[in-house]
């Protein structure tokens, strides 16, 4: 199953890197009246819904390959998480259908609940925090895989909240 699961934490550090990139623009944006970075802005937040419909699916769908086909068992932390993604999926494809852009500030606020979610998992991962994990559930310090040395289900997770957000953020800027 590894050979599946490892172009996924390919694409993960490819996102990651993007991710930075992104930033790096975003902050340029905010400094420079550069028309370029404009358009490419405007575009990000005129088809966020479209975007961050495709992320969510996407993170939704992966989360349930590798609880369901991986046969990796979700802990409790990564059940909170999906509580925050999978419901993304429906919010944003029906704001995509309806044109209801609303959606885009329900997605934020689950995303960042989300995203902390995640930080902490990833933390407790790392030894840095305790488990909040019973004995009877998986335990949510335990990495199932790591790939390029950092690639975890928290850090996928992590990635699709912080696309998320940074997807919407244009959107706030133009405010």
């Amino acid at each position: 199953m590894n050979y599946l699961i490892q172009p996924f934490a390919g694409i993960i550090v490819i996102v990651d890197i993007l991710i930075l990139v992104y930033l790096f623009l975003f902050v340029l944006s905010l400094k420079t009246k550069n028309e370029a970075l404009k358009s490419f802005f405007n575009f990000i937040s005129g088809n966020f819904l479209s975007f961050g419909f495709l992320v969510s699916l996407s993170a939704t769908l992966g989360s349930i390959f590798l609880s369901e086909v991986a046969k990796y068992p979700p802990c409790e932390l990564c059940w909170i998480q999906r509580v925050f993604m999978f419901p993304q999926a429906v919010i944003l494809g029906i704001g995509m259908v309806k044109n209801d852009i609303s959606a885009r500030l329900y997605s934020v606020v689950l995303s960042t609940i989300g995203l902390l979610i995640a930080a902490y998992h990833i933390l407790v991962q790392n030894g840095q925090l305790l488990s909040p994990c019973s004995n009877q559930s998986v335990n949510c310090s335990v990495k199932q895989f790591v790939y390029f040395g950092y690639v975890t289900i928290p850090v996928m997770s992590a990635t699709a909240f912080a696309v998320l957000i940074l997807l919407a953020l244009p959107a706030f800027k133009r405010k």
